[in-house]
């Protein structure tokens, strides 16, 4: 039986608008879109475009996690102006991986890359990590997020906190660095969906991550090979395993340290 959700105000959220992108003042101003996927279709098309979403699993500890997101309908993944206003399988198979080994994220400084709805992020605050940044380039995405991360809820026993911010593949790195630091572990799920974003990812990647940290890929294909995904980690110096039993799942490590 899934366990009652907890309420909304024990969760510890950090907002920071006053740190996302801006234009000059005195410009319209507005928080910084992503601008890698055009927009196509009509949102509005379907009078109802949001569904429910409930997600529930138990772990290897006999710990039961029961998440609920709202979203578009995955039908409409296509038409949105935004892919991370709505759920995509590789979310799901991560968080399969996951659950299963904790490992990758209990105790950890966890960053997201392409929140999305928030589900991957959510499951590894709740596997224990010691840090969760759930982070997105799009400010309608990250609306959103902010939405389901409140719905759920979290246990901020030990200090342990989520937070939601902006973060644009290749942009003010440093700064994000400064204020954020580095983290142990990376993971990303169905976040490849153009060749131009391959450097800007990989270059996020080397940045954030710590010398000794692990970033989770969860790969689906789109546009982009996964030979070619591999063979720029490479250029970037970082090499790959494959879990058995996980599909579409590559976890990537620095070839020296």
């Amino acid at each position: 039986m899934a366990s009652p959700k907890p309420q909304t105000e024990e969760l510890e959220v950090q907002w920071i608008e006053s740190k996302w992108l801006q234009q000059q003042e005195g410009e319209n101003t507005r928080e910084a879109d992503e601008e890698d996927i055009p927009a196509v279709g009509d949102l509005f098309a379907d009078p109802d475009p949001l569904e429910s979403f409930r997600f529930d699993w138990d772990t290897l500890e006999g710990k039961h996690i029961a998440i609920e997101l709202t979203g578009h309908k995955a039908e409409l993944g296509q038409t949105l102006n935004s892919t991370g206003l709505t759920l995509w399988r590789a979310s799901e198979l991560l968080c399969e991986y996951l659950v299963k080994h904790p490992e990758w994220v209990a105790t950890k400084d966890v960053l997201e890359l392409g929140s999305g709805l928030g589900l991957v992020g959510l499951l590894v605050h709740h596997l224990g990590a010691a840090r969760t940044s759930l982070t997105d380039g799009d400010t309608d995405t990250l609306s959103n997020l902010r939405e389901n991360v409140q719905r759920n809820g979290a246990d901020t026993d030990c200090g342990r906190h989520v937070s939601c911010r902006q973060l644009v593949w290749g942009e003010k790195l440093e700064s994000f660095q400064t204020s954020y630091g580095s983290f142990d572990t990376i993971v990303g799920s169905d976040i490849i969906y153009v060749e131009q974003i391959l450097d800007p990812l990989w270059t996020t990647v080397d940045l954030l991550l710590r010398p000794a940290g692990t970033f989770l890929l969860s790969y689906a294909r789109r546009n982009v090979s996964i030979d070619l995904v591999l063979r720029k980690a490479t250029e970037y110096g970082f090499e790959w395993t494959t879990p058995e039993m996980s599909e579409g799942v590559f976890v990537f490590v620095r070839t020296s340290i």
